[in-house]
């Protein structure tokens, strides 16, 4: 058995998570819904666009309910783009 210290214990783990975080950013491995414990993707991102959504169907106020999911997609589209 190894014994390792603390702060060795907690280098190598860090190095171990940018190794893995780099790999499965490069082979696209993290889907677009993937939000929290990924760098640069807070868990308030969905809840901006959430927020977003609700605000532009209240204004929006389509006929149908196509037009409406049309609407939101497309919005939803403008405000993840603007977090990137």
């Amino acid at each position: 058995m190894i014994a390792v210290s603390g702060v060795t214990y907690r280098i190598l783990a860090n190095v171990m998570k940018d190794l893995v975080t780099d790999w499965c950013v490069k082979k696209g491995k993290i889907p677009d819904t993937q939000f929290g414990f990924f760098p640069g993707r807070s868990t308030l991102h969905p809840l901006f666009i959430l927020r977003h959504l609700r605000h532009a169907a209240k204004k929006l106020k389509p006929r149908n309910s196509v037009g409406m999911l049309e609407s939101l997609t497309r919005i939803h589209c403008l405000a993840y783009c603007s977090l990137i």
